[in-house]
């Protein structure tokens, strides 16, 4: 989407780097393969079962604080921990990892998912 294209900039200049950094690539290799808005919220999608990502990378930015509950829960990692930034604030992972968004409780999440390639 042509009017969008600030947001890929944005994510080029801070979340790429940030790939790079912990998972040791170029980030000059790196390209978004694709990025989506989700919205989560207690009378419609509330969760997001368990999955992988068919990327190497992944990252999920938080864009609003309106809500109880979700989060990116990590299934096979120990202690199972559950990941919920700050609005306006990302975690970037392999999307090896086994994954799943946690049920909403109150509120409505909406989240930026992006996929990555290199």
């Amino acid at each position: 989407v042509p009017t969008l294209r600030w947001l890929t900039r944005v994510v080029e200049s801070r979340v790429l780097p940030e790939v790079g950094r912990k998972f040791g690539v170029n980030v000059r290799s790196l390209t978004i393969s694709d990025m989506f808005v989700a919205k989560y919220s207690e009378d419609g999608q509330m969760a997001l079962g368990e999955h992988e990502d068919g990327s190497p990378w992944s990252f999920v930015l938080l864009l609003n604080e309106e809500f109880d509950g979700g989060g990116t829960q990590f299934v096979e990692l120990d202690g199972q921990p559950v990941m919920q930034p700050q609005k306006g604030s990302s975690i970037v992972f392999s999307g090896k990892n086994r994954h799943r968004g946690c049920p909403i409780v109150n509120g409505t999440r909406y989240i930026l998912a992006g996929f990555l390639r290199a």
